[in-house]
């Protein structure tokens, strides 16, 4: 019988997004990231900070804590957190460029 070797093909296919507009858009103000030795975390929550009118020493001596509402939390790989890692810094320098060519 004749070895036969199998040929390793690549095919790109195309991500087509399904549900984007019926998942609704959240405001952030605070991301916190960790790890394992397997997975990456990324936490994003609403902080909701005192509003304080002219506030005094112990005012501000007496607060401990902010609270935060976590909304979502995610788990990556690895190499899927660089592949974040590489789209947003991608997209962040598109922006300032755009910004700047704006001004």
């Amino acid at each position: 019988m004749a070895n036969k070797q199998r040929e390793n093909k690549r095919v790109a296919l195309r991500i087509q997004i399904e549900g984007a507009n019926e998942v609704p858009i959240i405001y952030i103000n605070y991301t916190f990231v960790s790890h394992t030795s397997d997975e990456f975390f990324l936490t994003f929550a609403q902080l909701h900070p005192p509003y304080l009118i002219s506030p005094t020493k112990e005012d501000i001596d007496g607060l401990k804590s902010i609270p935060a509402t976590v909304v979502s939390r995610i788990a990556l790989t690895p190499s899927k957190f660089k592949e974040l890692i590489d789209a947003l810094q991608d997209n962040y320098n598109k922006y300032t460029k755009q910004k700047e060519s704006a001004e």
